[in-house]
């Protein structure tokens, strides 16, 4: 009755721990797995990592903003030069201004009398305030992204590493597990033997059953145990 009670205890937390419906049922052929990945290597994960986390993606345009940000700033500071320049025709004759598109020897659409004009204008930002300010917040934004990267890299890699970490240890504990049940499995075969051939009483082989069902319940924590970690 006590082996039952437990099982059943293990089944709803086994329910509660897979957040699936209180009314399914196990089998043997349940999909767990018991084996370790052959491909679990640090640099691979975390570079893989890298590419895919959508944290080091968001990092990664902020830090491409602060550094154009950057670029614009030291832009501003940079002096300019500015060049123009016009060409056109203007009218000369003794009529007045009124006949200036229509008289066709000294009008505008002569071309006999061409207007050109030019303007360089050069301006250097010799102490501004604004664009200084403007540069020194873009070179503080620019250190403090390139800070959450660095801390945003380096919990990435900790996160994988210790992910990877936990995987081996709850795989171990499976494996221990697995190795338990079967020397209760075992050893309760032995004692039922035994009792048939009259050398244990009953007491001794429902204390080998409550031993083999307790390996058997530990061993079902560690599988499930072993595939959380595993997804």
């Amino acid at each position: 009755a006590q082996a039952t009670a437990e099982k059943d205890e293990a089944r709803r937390k086994l329910i509660r721990t897979l957040n699936i419906p209180e009314d399914s049922t196990f089998t043997k052929t349940s999909p767990l797995s018991e084996e370790l990945p052959k491909n679990l290597d640090y640099e691979s994960d975390i570079n893989y990592a890298f590419k895919n986390r959508a944290d080091f993606k968001n990092i990664q345009r902020k830090r491409e903003n602060a550094e154009l940000a950057l670029k614009n700033a030291k832009s501003d500071e940079m002096p300019t030069l500015k060049v123009a320049g016009t060409y056109g025709y203007q009218a000369q004759n003794l009529e007045g201004p009124s006949v200036n598109y229509t008289n066709s020897k000294n009008g505008v659409f002569s071309y006999s009398y061409p207007v050109m004009q030019g303007s360089v204008d050069l301006s250097y930002p010799i102490g501004d305030k604004g664009i200084k300010a403007g540069l020194r917040d873009a070179e503080i934004q620019r250190r403090q992204v390139n800070l959450e990267e660095e801390d945003l890299t380096k919990s990435v890699a900790d996160d994988v590493r210790t992910r990877i970490d936990v995987l081996k240890a709850s795989y171990k504990v499976l494996d221990n597990a697995k190795k338990t049940e079967d020397e209760a499995r075992k050893y309760y075969a032995g004692v039922v033997r035994s009792f048939q051939q009259g050398r244990f009483n009953a007491l001794t082989v429902k204390n080998a059953l409550d031993t083999l069902v307790q390996d058997q319940l530990a061993l079902v924590r560690a599988k499930v145990d072993y595939n959380i970690n595993l997804h």
